[in-house]
């Protein structure tokens, strides 16, 4: 049984949201991943592309973010991100790599996240 098309948007946007602090500390544009306001109404097949994309990237690079985070609790990375001296902590070091190849793989989106295609795309199916 596969899931509405409104129900892989959710996940998307699931997805999205649970990655969001960390795209930010990547540096990420804010706008690079806006889900459209009709994303459920595009092809079944866009949408399933993205959302097993951004698995793949929740699944590998994210995951691989996780990790390193997971090496101390949150208000550790907290005073940290107040020192100018932190860079050379191995931890630090280790979590700025990780971040930089999660941020390398964002940037191969696919066509969902992109305004300009979807909207061309929503326009042609009015």
């Amino acid at each position: 049984m596969s899931l509405s098309r409104t129900k892989l948007v959710e996940k998307i946007r699931s997805l999205l949201a649970e990655m969001h602090d960390f795209m930010v500390m990547g540096k990420v544009r804010e706008n690079y991943f806006i889900v459209h306001e009709k994303a459920d109404q595009l092809p079944a097949v866009i949408i399933k592309d993205a959302l097993r994309w951004l698995t793949a990237v929740y699944e590998d690079t994210f995951a691989k973010v996780i990790e390193v985070w997971k090496l101390c609790p949150p208000e550790i990375w907290a005073r940290y991100a107040t020192w100018d001296t932190c860079e050379s902590f191995a931890e630090v070091k280790l979590l700025n790599k990780r971040l930089e190849a999660f941020c390398h793989q964002l940037k191969d989106r696919t066509v969902f996240f992109n305004q300009r295609k979807i909207n061309a795309i929503i326009k042609r199916q009015s």
